[in-house]
């Protein structure tokens, strides 16, 4: 083994987990709004900037806008609304908490921007109600009630005080805000209205719902105008002028020209919309699968993805030239395909199952293959940041789980499957065609991975049968490798050497000798199943459990160099790459559907603890200066800086009651719960509980108790200093005590030497 460069210290350089569980979404300049599990995610470029949240009182609805900062208004289970002020850093800030008076709970959040530029609220409830909030003057001011359920959409008139609701009974109705009164109630929807939009140029009033049929309405006379059916439940609208719209339809965006009628032009997104939302020139879709979709309103295309939860990620795998694109397969028919420089997202089709497993090929890093639950192989190439599929092949009889390119051909493709078998293909791509060459039944259960040696000498398997087998380029049995104790889960060879590393549900990894077929080394540190496994040179290898933790190991030492720990469920899978400045960088998926990069910063590290250790030497010079001078306040600060307790204690010991004062009494805040800390230690050993006691007499007369319980360790020195104060108390007592009894005995004591008087002779 070589040994090069030992990668050790790590740290997270991306992280991309669940931003989005499903129900209400806002698109803001360049912020995504989303709840996700009872809280506010702010998300830019993907990432979570801040999230908003109250414990114990989850957020059911919530809605925002901006005029200077953002304004959020969040509902909550408990009945309360609250007003948050979030500024350009996405920094969430509290201003206001309120009852929202409605006898259920709030289903729909609306902020509207006036013409006199102050901003009202309205909210609708599951209990038939409109209410107006003016948020200014802090007070509601209209409350409509209609009896028709529960409030699904809102919209208020652009240029007037009206106010237009729809309800999940097919009900919708015209409020005049200046004389808080109905102006009309308008009949014609049969299910919910999902979407109503106000033409003020037209002075009408288009609707849309779940009873398949869009209406458009006189605004001022309530009256129908038209009625257009369009064959599928509506669940967004948006107008692109007074004859065309665009209709969010079950899975499918829909350009409709009203005045025909008839579609002009639709594009689907594969999954069904949930929420429909436009602002410019992009509308804005989030879909059932949790994907948050980015459309140009012109043409429909689609301009960007972010995905909102990855669910359960399964493998990884880089692609492209450098690395360029990072393919995730999770529990999904669809494929992720990031681009690693910003990690913008597009969702590829094509399985109708579950992707199992990818692998690229060393020869063609544009070339890649997916395997699934549909029991299909696909081969797909990397063109122009698009993934394009080639080809098809199929003859699994249960989910492929692992696939494996020779490393000098791209003609021939290894497959593994749940079925028990392993498949050699040959590869057509001037035909496109995929053709079994040879079949084997390669364990007693199901493969779980496959991988195949540098020079395609050796084609290696795991399986839940306890075995690894080695396999010649035409699947003829070399060898099987014995030791594990449970089903193999990975399997990799190292890119140089002849070796083998697997791991296993024993939560041990094996590393094998592919010249006699021995094992070489044991790695034993994980404590439960070793699920993947990388080689991040020919003597380090990283892996990953289901404990969530990723070990970096020396393998020739057999020891574990870096844990890391970001995941909290299992990780299926861990790959590694190198930039384009050759640094490292681990990328490892888990079942929570939590994506997080780390990037080697062993050099920065090492460079940083010589420049820490050089700092030290020089403030511990600086510290031997100040007590030879006899600055013990300065002596005392610096000593607490360098988190030095015993020196702080040599320095306080020198000094008695009165001149210990000047230096504690000279600590800020963070200095003197620090030295609080301390003292709580001291005062457990009687050699050193008299300065702790000087200390702290110093402290209590000298400060005032309410901002003492105000420093961040307060509760814990007060409880460490209790129980010892007492018992150095009763110590001192009883020693008093006894003093007193021997200032009797001396003064009842005659002196025996003592010569008597001549008169007493």
């Amino acid at each position: 083994m070589s040994r090069g460069k030992i990668s050790s210290d790590f740290e997270v350089s991306k992280s991309l987990g669940a931003l989005y569980t499903g129900g209400d979404v806002e698109w803001v300049d360049k912020l995504i709004f989303t709840l996700a599990n009872g809280a506010v995610n702010i998300v830019q470029d993907g990432s979570v900037l801040a999230t908003v949240e109250e414990e114990e009182d989850p957020v059911l609805t919530f809605t925002t806008i901006k005029k200077t900062r953002f304004t959020l208004i969040t509902a909550h289970k408990s009945g309360l609304l609250r007003q948050w002020e979030v500024d350009e850093l996405a920094k969430p800030e509290l201003v206001k908490t309120f009852r929202s008076i409605h006898t259920g709970p709030i289903s729909l959040l609306k902020l509207h921007e006036l013409v006199s530029g102050g901003v009202i609220l309205g909210t609708g409830g599951t209990d038939g109600t409109l209410k107006v909030w003016d948020l200014d003057a802090k007070y509601y001011t209209h409350n409509f009630r209609t009896g028709s359920g529960v409030c699904s959409c809102i919209e208020f008139h652009p240029s007037k005080l009206v106010a237009v609701t729809g309800f999940q009974s097919g009900g919708l109705f015209v409020f005049d805000l200046t004389n808080s009164k109905q102006l009309h109630s308008l009949e014609g929807h049969y299910s919910a209205v999902t979407a109503v939009k106000v033409l003020a140029e037209s002075s009408e009033l288009v609707s849309a719902g779940r009873d398949k049929v869009i209406i458009i309405w006189c605004a001022e006379k309530g009256v129908k105008k038209r009625t257009i059916p369009v064959g599928c439940s509506v669940e967004g609208l948006h107008v692109i002028s007074p004859l065309k719209v665009v209709l969010a339809a079950e899975d499918t965006l829909v350009v409709w020209d009203l005045e025909t009628p008839k579609k002009v032009q639709q594009v689907t997104l594969g999954s069904q919309i949930s929420k429909m939302a436009a602002k410019g020139s992009s509308i804005y879709c989030s879909t059932a699968d949790l994907n948050l979709v980015e459309l140009d309103v012109t043409d429909l295309s689609l301009v960007n993805t972010v995905v909102g939860n990855n669910d359960e990620i399964l493998d990884l795998t880089f692609v492209g030239t450098n690395s360029s694109h990072l393919i995730v397969a999770c529990n999904s028919p669809f494929i992720r395909l990031y681009k690693v420089s910003d990690y913008s997202c597009s969702l590829v089709r094509g399985h109708s199952d579950t992707v199992m497993c990818v692998s690229v090929s060393s020869m063609d890093p544009n070339l890649l293959c997916s395997g699934g639950k549909d029991r299909e192989i696909r081969v797909w190439r990397l063109e122009d940041g698009l993934l394009t599929c080639l080809l098809v092949g199929t003859g699994h009889n249960e989910a492929v789980q692992g696939l494996s390119f020779p490393a000098q051909s791209i003609h021939k493709l290894y497959s593994v499957s749940k079925d028990t078998t392993v498949k050699c293909w040959n590869i057509d791509y001037d035909k496109a065609t995929m053709s079994s060459l040879r079949t084997e039944i390669g364990h007693d259960k199901e493969i779980n991975c496959c991988d195949i040696s540098p020079g395609d000498e050796l084609l290696a398997t795991g399986s839940q049968d306890k075995t690894c087998k080695l396999w010649d380029k035409e699947l003829n049995l070399v060898s099987t490798l014995r030791g594990h104790k449970r089903g193999i889960w990975c399997v990799k060879f190292s890119h140089n050497d002849r070796i083998l590393a697997s791991g296993s549900a024993d939560a041990t990894i094996k590393v094998w000798n592919m010249s006699d077929y021995s094992c070489l080394k044991q790695l034993e540190g994980h404590d439960c199943s070793v699920l993947s496994l990388s080689w991040i040179s020919d003597n380090q290898i990283v892996s990953s459990a289901t404990d969530g933790l990723l070990k970096v190991w020396l393998v020739n030492k057999q020891e574990c160099v870096a844990t890391l720990d970001q995941h909290t469920d299992k990780v299926w899978s861990v790959v590694c790459r190198r930039d384009e400045t050759g640094e490292l960088e681990l990328t490892a998926g888990s079942a929570s559907g939590q994506l997080v990069t780390w990037v080697d910063v062993t050099e920065a590290a090492v460079l940083k603890k010589q420049e820490e250790q050089g700092k030290l030497v020089v403030e511990q010079q600086k510290l031997a200066n100040l007590m030879a001078s006899k600055q013990f306040g300065a002596a005392l600060r610096l000593a607490l800086r360098l988190s030095q307790p015993f020196t702080a204690l040599k320095i306080l010991k020198r000094l008695d009651h009165e001149t210990m004062r000047e230096p504690v009494l000279s600590l800020d805040r963070p200095a003197l719960d620090q030295l609080l800390g301390y003292t709580v230690k001291w005062n457990t050993n009687s050699r050193h509980s008299e300065v702790a006691q000087t200390v702290l007499n110093i402290i209590l007369t000298n400060h005032v108790p309410d901002n003492l319980l105000k420093l961040e360790g307060s509760r814990s020195w007060v409880e460490g200093l209790l129980p010892y104060t007492d018992k150095h108390f009763q110590r001192l007592s009883r020693l008093q005590m006894k003093s007193k009894f021997l200032s009797f005995l001396v003064t009842n004591m005659k002196a025996t030497s003592v010569p008597l008087p001549e008169n007493e002779l």
